[in-house]
């Protein structure tokens, strides 16, 4: 797949048609391949699983004290200074992305979405 993208590239432009339909068949390829592997089992006594956890914690602490969920910006700023997962990682773990697990957390609490 990578080789005909390539190819594509070099005989149409990296801004055609052909290139994009080809693009956009390798990303649903890649997102299929990520929705198809199984979720990381961490043994319970793993450093990542208590950093998830005390960085979900946290996440849910500010969704309630501010009454919304933050930005992926704001989360990872606040990550950033005081040592908790970034957004990515969060979604990677929990095997989810920002959005749904905005849902999750704002419905878990009652807050309006």
């Amino acid at each position: 797949m990578r080789k005909k993208l390539n190819k594509a590239i070099s005989q149409y432009g990296i801004n055609s048609k052909e290139v994009r339909k080809i693009s956009d068949e390798l990303d649903r390829k890649i997102a299929e391949y990520y929705k198809s592997i199984e979720h990381i089992k961490y043994p319970p006594n793993s450093k990542m699983l208590e950093y998830k956890n005390i960085s979900y914690k946290k996440l849910k602490e500010i969704t309630i004290k501010n009454k919304r969920f933050p930005t992926v910006i704001e989360w990872n700023k606040i990550a950033k200074e005081k040592g908790y997962l970034s957004h990515l990682s969060i979604e990677y773990m929990m095997k989810t992305n920002w959005n749904d697990l905005r849902v999750k957390t704002l419905r878990e609490f009652n807050i309006e979405i």
